[in-house]
């Protein structure tokens, strides 16, 4: 149905935009055909306040969602880039991803495992010798030879904790020293 343009007034050419914009909205941000079938079949205030309110209770399960993942992450310490980057982007892919974890409850245990020794071992100073592992720097080959070298060098900071004096110890002074005194 055609209506002369003489005949609009303010308010018709409002619900019009109103409508367009609606229209467009509906066409651009809306992707799931079914969601967009149901509004374009019955476009009634009642169904616009239903999704509404749908909405914003998905929104806030999304939002527990965030919450209760961020708990997780900081608690066993897992790298959620690394975890969703291997999810491929796609919710499918998260899927498969966490149900390949929860077909393997162990992985978690052990990790879970990993993350306390690597906290006890950071808190006694071998965060280096971790990291030297942790980044592939340091082969498990190579890992009894580091943490002898780590030891040796926390022993040595404790002593020169315990003992300042040692500090201004220089070879070089004492072989003068000696050179002096022998006869």
């Amino acid at each position: 149905m055609r209506v002369a343009p003489e005949q609009f007034d303010d308010e018709t050419l409002t619900v019009a935009e109103h409508t367009s914009a609606l229209a467009g909205a509906v066409e651009k941000n809306i992707s799931t055909p079914v969601l967009r079938d149901a509004i374009y079949r019955n476009p009634s205030n009642k169904l616009f306040e239903e999704l509404a309110h749908l909405g914003e209770e998905v929104s806030a399960s999304w939002q527990a969602h965030l919450d209760q993942r961020a708990a997780f992450a900081d608690l066993t310490e897992l790298d959620l880039d690394s975890w969703l980057r291997t999810a491929h982007g796609t919710l499918d892919g998260l899927g498969i991803r966490n149900q390949a974890a929860l077909d393997k409850p162990d992985w978690l245990s052990n990790w879970l495992d990993y993350v306390r020794v690597r906290y006890q071992s950071y808190s006694a100073g071998f965060g280096h010798l971790l990291a030297a592992v942790e980044n592939g720097s340091i082969h498990a080959d190579e890992i009894d030879a580091g943490y002898k070298i780590a030891t040796s060098d926390l022993l040595a900071r404790q002593i020169l904790k315990d003992l300042p004096g040692l500090a201004r110890f220089s070879v070089n002074a004492q072989l003068a020293l000696q050179q002096t005194s022998t006869p």
